[in-house]
């Protein structure tokens, strides 16, 4: 098995709300000094199911990136759990990407990465919540695209996929080359070893521009950039309480529900 992980590198979401401020001149979040960046939670879950298919399977794992040249170092450790290359896409070109431009990005560089059978992605990114990424970049590549995957079986060029549904799942059978991603309900990152941080340690990480992906800055541009932030700021403060009486438990869990019903939120 050859298979692709993308990943990203954000700011903790463990960090306090007030380490993150918007901006309305820019538009953007800025994140106080001393926030530490860490691997996307879900993409932790798209790396497990890449180390587990490797496991029962054999094969090669390679994570991929689009960001500033500082984050080879965040790729190295993330091949510390047991991933065998890692590539770093990086260009002035790249800053400033939203979802559909970076999935054009990344496509190129799969492309050139050469033959593969599966490219995971975590079910969104950990700090826009997007979840836009993997499906373009499967409409990019032409290739089969399943969501919310929770366990991946192969068999031949063929995956046996459940899919998680609010309501249980279901099982799908698709070809390979496949993109997946990988819901955050289950694989969690296995622990990196002391063998696989030094094996991590004394690999590089390629570093692609837009020339070695073939793809000119004026086309990174018009790639597929589909979203203009118009307004950035944060939820107004205030809220309400209600408290629900009952003589017993049952009859508050039945005035609560009874309130639920009003306010058209049940």
């Amino acid at each position: 098995m050859r298979i692709i992980v993308c990943v990203k590198q954000v700011p903790d979401p463990e960090a306090p709300a007030g380490s993150f401020t918007p901006d309305p001149q820019s538009q953007r979040v800025v994140v106080r000094r001393g926030v530490s960046q860490v691997l996307s939670t879900y993409d932790e879950n798209a790396i497990e199911a890449a180390l587990r298919l490797k496991d029962s399977q054999g094969g090669t794992v390679t994570l991929l990136a689009v960001g500033p040249p500082q984050w080879a170092d965040f790729l190295i450790e993330a091949m510390g759990t047991g991933a065998d290359q890692a590539f770093l896409l990086s260009d002035a070109a790249f800053q400033g990407a939203d979802s559909f431009t970076t999935a054009g990005i990344l496509a190129k560089g799969i492309q050139k990465l050469g033959e593969y059978d599966l490219v995971l992605f975590g079910r969104q990114a950990a700090d826009t919540d997007a979840g836009i990424v993997g499906p373009a970049v499967a409409e990019h590549l032409g290739l089969p695209c399943v969501t919310i995957a929770r366990s991946i079986e192969i068999s031949g060029q063929v995956a046996r996929v459940e899919r998680l549904l609010e309501e249980g799942y279901e099982v799908l059978e698709t070809p390979l080359p496949a993109v997946m991603t990988v819901t955050s309900e289950a694989l969690k990152l296995r622990y990196a070893t002391m063998d696989t941080i030094m094996a991590a340690t004394e690999r590089e990480v390629p570093i692609w521009d837009s020339g070695d992906i073939g793809a000119d800055p004026q086309e990174i541009a018009g790639i597929g950039a589909r979203v203009r932030v118009v307004r950035l700021e944060p939820p107004p403060a205030g809220g309400e309480c209600r408290i629900v009486e009952g003589k017993d438990e049952a009859e508050k869990a039945s005035n609560l529900a009874q309130v639920l019903r009003a306010d058209t939120l049940l």
